[in-house]
């Protein structure tokens, strides 16, 4: 009995062992098949082949940590590992089948290591006019920096120049020193660290221009001009680069004080090549408005002269005739007003003032009323300053005279009055008659 029992386990053994095949490592692929990783998340592909039977769940175990199931009833799947931290890491898949047998896959390790962050700090400027530049590269890595390099190209893409450091830690910078030829550059910065990965910055622009711009023109319109009038001075420039204007293209300038005056146009590129120019204009005082308009008024009025006696003669003859009468009035005043002052005054003051007369009387034709009034009055200021001269002569002569007197007043009495006489020379007369009456 116990020899039919054994027999019929080995015959069921058997059957399992033919219909029933367990999963093996060699059926689970693992892509990719990688070992070093710069970035933080990381992707797997898994892939189960050369099953027997359906495959009921994938899992993963990462690190030693609990499993995590990927996907049920699946023969094929993908894990996603994000937030990584920098250094080697463990997983291990697992694929169980319907059986209740399980197969396993390790992946043994990989790596994951972030590139270090390149940045070019110096110079932060784009043009320059110093021909001689301090390059400065920093760079930070999260465990240790390898080097730091520093590359300068032209602008075409050309390599002009390259200069490594060999540096440590987790943070550190360069400095590498270049004189530049006349031109535009591209430069950059490159950090590598432990694990030989590496990073760049952007390229940055470098120009240096060493040129001045050229200031075409810078002129004051008008260049003269009176108190008050605009001037508009203008400036034109030009460079390979931009350029600024101080204080502009255009200048509106004062024109308040009289005088040249001298302003300038100062032109800087951005390179910081400046160039200054000047210009000048004058301010001159108006003309008198008011001696222009008389001019005028005049001049019209000598113009329409020659119109008036052509078509009214008589008009202009009556006029003459009463200029001529004003004259001769004038005249016979101050001819009377002369001898009735001049009586204590010599000859020679006589002739002066018959002479004045005389220059008046003929100039009566020549000026309008106008001017004869005018002339008048001065002639009447000289005739009182004559008569006041001979008036303190006369009182001078007067005081002479009285000084003269004075002498004879105390040597003898005063004289008897005139009745006096005629009472004495009465009797005479009388007696003379008398005589002759008895003699005859």
């Amino acid at each position: 009995m116990k020899k039919e029992t054994s027999i019929l386990c080995a015959i069921l053994l058997v059957l399992v062992s033919v219909f029933t095949t367990a999963l093996n490592n060699n059926d689970i692929t693992v892509t990719p098949n990688e070992t070093f990783f710069t970035a933080t998340t990381v992707t797997f592909n898994i892939t189960i082949a050369n099953a027997t039977e359906s495959v009921v769940n994938i899992s993963t175990i990462l690190d030693g940590n609990a499993a995590e199931l990927v996907c049920s009833n699946c023969s094929n799947a993908s894990v996603t590992l994000s937030n990584l931290s920098e250094g080697q890491h463990n997983l291990v898949i697992f694929a169980h089948g319907n059986n209740s047998l399980t197969a396993n896959s390790t992946v043994a390790s990989f790596t994951v290591d972030t590139p270090p962050t390149a940045v070019h700090t110096a110079p932060s400027f784009v043009y320059s006019h110093q021909t001689t530049q301090n390059l400065n590269c920093s760079a930070t890595d999260t465990t240790n920096l390898r080097s730091i390099k520093t590359v300068v190209w032209t602008s075409s893409g050309t390599l002009v120049a390259a200069h490594e450091e060999n540096v440590t830690g987790t943070s550190n910078q360069t400095n590498f020193s270049y004189t530049f030829s006349e031109g535009s550059y591209l430069w950059n910065c490159q950090a590598a660290d432990a694990s030989n990965t590496t990073d760049w910055d952007d390229n940055k622009t470098l120009v240096i221009d060493t040129t001045l711009p050229d200031i075409s023109s810078f002129t004051c319109s008008p260049s003269t001009v009176n108190k008050g009038e605009s001037v508009t001075c203008t400036c034109s420039a030009s460079d390979t680069n931009p350029i600024t204007y101080t204080p502009g293209t255009t200048q509106n300038v004062a024109t308040s004080v009289n005088g040249t005056f001298s302003v300038n146009c100062t032109v800087v590129d951005s390179a910081g090549n400046g160039k200054i120019q000047s210009a000048s204009y004058t301010v001159n005082e108006p003309e008198d408005t008011s001696t222009t308009s008389t001019t005028t008024t005049t001049s019209t009025t000598v113009t329409n002269q020659p119109i008036t006696k052509k078509t009214n003669s008589t008009n202009t003859t009556s006029q003459a005739k009463k200029d001529e009468e004003n004259a001769a009035k004038i005249k016979l005043k101050l001819e009377n007003t002369t001898s009735n002052s001049t009586e204590i005054t010599n000859t020679g003051e006589n002739k002066s003032l018959s002479g004045i007369t005389g220059a008046v009387s003929g100039a009566g034709s020549i000026f309008r009323k106008s001017t004869l009034i005018t002339l008048g009055i001065f002639l009447l200021i000289v005739i009182f300053i004559a008569s006041f001269i001979t008036f303190m002569r006369k009182r001078g002569n007067t005081k002479k005279k009285e000084s003269s007197n004075k002498p004879k007043m105390i040597a003898s009495p005063v004289k008897p009055a005139p009745s006096t006489v005629l009472n004495t020379q009465k009797p005479l007369a009388q007696n003379k008659f008398r005589k002759s009456t008895i003699l005859d």
